[in-house]
């Protein structure tokens, strides 16, 4: 499902990837909620979904920003101590674009400028 997918770091353990779903992909709320629980976080209410800060996407398109510290449980089940996620969400008519960053927290807080640069230069 990933259209790209970039690795940096030491160890290569911070990992960035594009993916890009038709439709709505579950709604925004249902996506911050997965990857909070990816991070061993609580659900935010979708009052707090509002708060959420703004992101550039796709040469102007709007987004939403998420970022999260915490144990990430990774897709073979292992947790990662002391990781980061960086997560951009943008809903567009036909499809919904996400870019997620995880990775060792210091790793992740060092490329957050990169990670916002990347989403605003894809295009549309």
């Amino acid at each position: 499902m990933r259209t790209v997918t970039y690795t940096s770091g030491e160890q290569a353990r911070t990992e960035c990837y594009l993916t890009v779903l038709p439709g709505a992909a579950g709604g925004l709320a249902a996506n911050v909620n997965r990857w909070r629980e990816q991070m061993g976080q609580p659900p935010l209410r979708i009052e707090e979904m509002d708060g959420l800060p703004a992101v550039t996407m796709l040469g102007g398109h709007p987004g939403k920003l998420v970022e999260i510290t915490g144990n990430f449980i990774g897709m073979d089940g292992d947790a990662r101590d002391k990781f980061m996620m960086i997560g951009a969400i943008s809903c567009l008519p036909d499809e919904t674009v996400f870019v997620k960053m995880t990775g060792p927290e210091e790793e992740v807080r060092a490329e957050r400028q990169n990670f916002l640069a990347f989403c605003e230069s894809l295009a549309s």
